[in-house]
């Protein structure tokens, strides 16, 4: 199946496949955490891979460890509370907002245009200057580009 959250409830295990041949497979925990390579994590559901400069940007923000590239989820960057030192700044170019949270378009400096979500309270608007915070667990290491 291509629905991921028939296969989750079904499955222990998951295998991805592209061109007849088997690109991952394992325990889903550990696909969804660590796809082999940033076509798989596409599929999977992260928003974005970065590679090169933006990447070492958000990895370093996010205190991980190097690597070629970097998937990251829609929410795996978040408006920087009040107080927090933010890891990454960037400019709001739009804003939405769902029951649970503000969806933002942040383009963040030296990365480029990254999905960012907000509290409810007093969200920022397009226009306004951010500093931002990565949830590292909302990201994933990919070993290739």
């Amino acid at each position: 199946t291509h629905d991921h959250e028939e296969a989750s409830a079904v499955a222990a295990r998951l295998a991805v496949m592209r061109a007849r041949r088997w690109v991952e497979h394992g325990d889903i925990a550990t696909v969804w955490r660590a796809p082999a390579d940033a076509e798989t994590a596409l599929f999977l559901g992260y928003a974005r891979v970065l590679r090169g400069a933006a990447a070492e940007r958000v990895l370093t923000a996010a205190r991980l460890p190097g690597a070629p590239a970097l998937a990251v989820r829609r929410s795996a960057v978040s408006v920087a509370p009040a107080g927090v030192v933010a890891g990454l700044t960037g400019l709001v170019r739009s804003a939405r907002v769902t029951p649970e949270q503000v969806r933002l378009v942040v383009d963040v400096d030296g990365v480029g245009e990254l999905d960012v979500v907000a509290s409810l309270d007093a969200p920022p608007g397009p226009g306004e200057r951010v500093g931002l915070v990565v949830d590292a667990s909302r990201t994933a290491l990919l070993p290739q580009v």
